[in-house]
């Protein structure tokens, strides 16, 4: 984690610190966000036979300021969204699959200043 947070915002140490920051809150499953290979996409199959990608995507990250309005971070540069983050006062992490099948929860996660990653 220290590795990360001396590295550039946009490094993948940076990404793997904050990947360990989360999975310390939410203690996610592989089987519930990732894929099996790294260079082919898992899909989940439904009983209905409608496909959808397993990992995590960016739609299943929403960022919400102090009154609930949703933040966009869609096509910002790192600036942009740098200039957004004192704003951030919480984000919801989704997950599409489940082992325990509550397919489509959220949970919210307060943004956490004193710890940051």
């Amino acid at each position: 984690i220290r590795i990360g947070q001396h590295a550039d915002q946009d490094s993948g140490d940076s990404l793997i610190s904050n990947i360990i920051c989360l999975s310390r809150l939410v203690g996610p499953r592989l089987s519930e966000y990732g894929n099996k290979h790294q260079k082919k996409i898992t899909y989940h199959t439904w009983g209905s036979g409608r496909k959808i990608v397993r990992a995590w995507i960016a739609q299943d990250f929403t960022f919400f300021d102090k009154n609930g309005v949703e933040l966009s971070l869609v096509e910002r540069s790192s600036d942009e969204l740098l200039s957004l983050y004192p704003t951030m006062y919480y984000m919801k992490v989704t997950w599409r699959i489940q082992k325990n099948r509550r397919n489509g929860q959220s949970l919210k996660i307060p943004v956490e200043r004193a710890h940051q990653a």
